[in-house]
């Protein structure tokens, strides 16, 4: 499956094929995959990013004995971030966690993949309470996570070695991806990089806004179960954002 996501990518780099409903679980699958090699897994190499992941982890057999005809590698992970985040692609999302059990627990099951992620989120301090994975793309309605754990998260990847390649593949307020005509005119506007999560009745936004003052700020809102029209929400937490953008840190 990876090999024909590699393809899918390389010819069709701008399509959006997929209306997108993805919530901040991809958060967690993302700062999973990049923290494997904190890890300890074995055949990690010195540039995760840079790498596919059958180039990052050698020692992973997709098909035992059986003789291989062909080999098509995917793109490259940090090629892979943008069109994955920007337009919240939902079938990367569970590719990637059958993926992270494949790799880690050599079994690519969902279930095998839930478990990476939650002792990934456990070694950083999340309360266990304040998250339930179920799938990949974020859609079931047993996915649970707290802007607590979002923001645990977000801080983890800003101490990454990578961080650069995650923070670039977010969407950009007024620029592209699901915030492409959010927040445009005000200080926000090309500063706040940041994933969406919309389902019924939900919508949320997690990432990073930079103050007047070159402070950078982790925000989390995790909207749901209101009456008002989405449009009222997402102007909310608009007007937070470009507050924030906007002024200085207050000390």
């Amino acid at each position: 499956m990876l090999s024909q996501l590699g393809k899918h990518l390389r010819r069709r780099p701008q399509e959006r094929s997929l209306p997108s409903f993805c919530n901040h679980l991809l958060f967690l699958l993302v700062a999973g995959r990049l923290a494997l090699e904190d890890l300890g897994f074995p055949g990690v190499r010195q540039d995760p990013v840079g790498q596919t992941l059958f180039e990052l982890f050698p020692r992973v057999s997709l098909l035992g004995d059986a003789a291989v005809l062909h080999d098509d590698d995917s793109e490259r992970f940090r090629e892979i971030l943008p069109p994955f985040l920007k337009p919240s692609q939902n079938q990367i999302g569970e590719l990637l966690l059958h993926t992270l059990g494949l790799l880690r627990a050599g079994v690519g099951r969902a279930d095998s993949g839930r478990a990476v992620i939650e002792r990934q989120l456990a070694a950083w301090g999340a309360d266990t309470a304040g998250f339930a994975v179920r799938d990949g793309s974020g859609l079931s309605r047993h996915d649970y996570v707290s802007p607590e754990t979002i923001v645990r998260v977000l801080d983890a990847m800003r101490t990454h070695q990578d961080f650069r390649v995650f923070y670039d593949a977010l969407p950009i307020a007024g620029v592209d991806g699901t915030i492409a005509t959010r927040m445009r005119g005000t200080p926000a506007e090309r500063n706040v990089h940041a994933k969406t999560g919309t389902v019924d009745k939900a919508r949320s936004l997690s990432g990073f806004v930079t103050t007047a003052d070159g402070r950078l700020l982790i925000f989390s809102f995790l909207c749901n179960n209101f009456t008002v029209p989405n449009r009222e929400v997402e102007r909310v937490q608009d007007a937070i954002l470009a507050r924030l953008a906007g002024a200085p840190f207050l000390r």
